[in-house]
């Protein structure tokens, strides 16, 4: 009886660490780019520009569809950049038509 004490307090306590790196994960946001020319990070010009904007901006992409696996890459890529302009300026908004 004693040797599954332990183990069951190991398994409590990774079960606790689970919830705990979850909920810190969805409550921390934070992108990291890893690629060489850092095509995925804003520039300071950008996010100078985003620091500026102190009206609502709404952004209507017609870019909504079954596309060719070029225009997906396209409209992901869209998608992603105005997501990123959303996390740094809540004035922002976009839609996707």
């Amino acid at each position: 009886m004693l040797k599954n004490k332990p183990n069951s307090l190991k398994i409590v306590l990774l079960l606790l660490a689970i919830v705990a790196v979850n909920w810190i994960g969805s409550h921390v946001y934070k992108r990291f780019d890893l690629t060489k020319d850092h095509r995925y990070t804003l520039s300071e010009a950008a996010l100078n520009t985003l620091k500026t904007v102190n009206s609502p901006i709404v952004v209507d992409v017609f870019l909504e569809g079954n596309f060719p696996s070029e225009l997906r890459r396209l409209h992901d890529e869209t998608q992603q950049l105005l997501e990123e302009f959303s996390i740094h300026n809540s004035q922002i908004k976009f839609n996707f038509i």
